[in-house]
């Protein structure tokens, strides 16, 4: 393991044996070009899912522009970026928290490869983004999805966030507000939850 970086058993968190999660803990440990193939996926699937459904045609390149001009805002102290690898080290999920205020951070881009869905690799994404949450001292982790993302409803519901409003710390919305109407809002309450 490099330093910079602290690593933990996916299963910790809920997944199948097999899978780490790196935490970046130092920009000089970030792994730029594995992160930027995971997101471009990501952002790419999105935005096939969204158009293909009559949704608006959404230029998917800022949201990953954006992800990179504020990556300090993903690394401690300001928040956590979280790398999924196989038990070869290939990388095959992401996910990342940023602080938005004194007490929320905003969840963004969980993402999992196809040939690694249906491992519980989602869910552990999401609880160790709600640990790292705690761990920053919030009270209120929030995070959006699509409409036409079917998994993420369903998780976030099965882990207790609650959908509400639209919210104006939503940087997908900052960067393409029409995709507004596209989109579900969460917000997971640690305080009551401890």
């Amino acid at each position: 393991m490099p330093p910079g970086v602290t690593r933990r058993a996916a299963w910790e968190f809920g997944a199948d044996p097999g899978f780490l999660i790196d935490r970046i803990d130092d920009p000089a440990a970030f792994p730029r070009a594995e992160a930027e193939t995971l997101l471009v996926e990501y952002a790419q699937m999105m935005h096939g899912r969204v158009t293909g459904a009559g949704g608006a045609d959404f230029d998917w390149r800022p949201h990953v522009a954006g992800f990179f001009a504020g990556l300090d805002g993903v690394l401690p102290p300001n928040g956590s970026y979280l790398l999924v690898r196989d038990a070869t080290g290939r990388p095959i999920g992401t996910g990342a928290l940023r602080r938005v205020s004194e007490d929320t951070g905003e969840m963004k881009h969980l993402y999992v490869r196809p040939e690694a869905r249906r491992t519980g690799l989602g869910r552990a994404l999401v609880r160790a983004r709600i640990a790292e949450a705690r761990a920053m001292g919030l009270r209120w982790p929030i995070a959006d999805t699509f409409k036409v993302n079917p998994e993420l409803p369903s998780l976030y519901d099965q882990l207790g966030f609650a959908e509400v409003a639209p919210s104006a710390d939503s940087k997908s919305i900052a960067i393409s507000p029409e995709v507004r109407d596209w989109m579900h809002f969460y917000r997971y309450d640690l305080a009551a939850r401890p």
